[in-house]
């Protein structure tokens, strides 16, 4: 096992929970490196993501990455491109709606055309990345909204805490 990472909403709450994993990793007969270990941190980054006590971000360094992508050449370059953007689709409103120019290429017998709305969408995909929103974990406590939209055979759901003088949202879509 690489990573195990352990969330909790209170610090009282962060040791109850340490002491349960801790408890049970002794039982799997596991062993901790304590030069990886990193206990109580306010912020961590994993799998391309920060995460924190605000929510899920995505991690600055893999914007440039995604800036630099050249547009696909072909139907193999054009899944690669699905499957970089694809991973932070959760953080694209309407993501389904914006690759479907890009998936239409993927269908049997599709000619491989880059033309205007393959390449708008390849560019729209891109630059959603660079300004996504802060994904959160939702409070149940209050009222939440679901809005699903549909596309073809594609389903796209936000979920939606009503705060006082705010409204958060959490993306996901597939």
């Amino acid at each position: 096992m690489d990573d195990l990472v352990v969330y909790s909403r209170s610090f009282e709450e962060y040791l109850d929970h340490l002491r349960e994993v801790f408890r049970r990793l002794e039982k799997a007969g596991f062993t901790l490196n304590r030069d990886k270990v990193a206990l109580a941190q306010s912020e961590i980054k994993i799998l391309d993501y920060s995460l924190s006590s605000e929510g899920m971000k995505i991690l600055p360094e893999r914007f440039e990455a995604t800036s630099q992508f050249p547009p696909p050449k072909n139907l193999k370059a054009v899944r690669r491109s699905l499957g970089m953007v694809g991973f932070y689709a959760n953080f694209v409103k309407d993501f389904s709606q914006l690759a479907e120019p890009l998936h239409a290429l993927k269908r049997k017998n599709a000619a491989f055309v880059w033309d205007g709305p393959q390449r708008q969408a390849f560019e729209r995909l891109k630059s959603s990345i660079y300004t996504p929103p802060l994904l959160q974990v939702p409070d149940l406590r209050f009222l939440t909204p679901v809005t699903v939209q549909l596309a073809n055979s594609d389903t796209a759901a936000i979920l939606a805490n009503a705060h006082v003088s705010q409204v958060k949202r959490y993306f996901a879509d597939g």
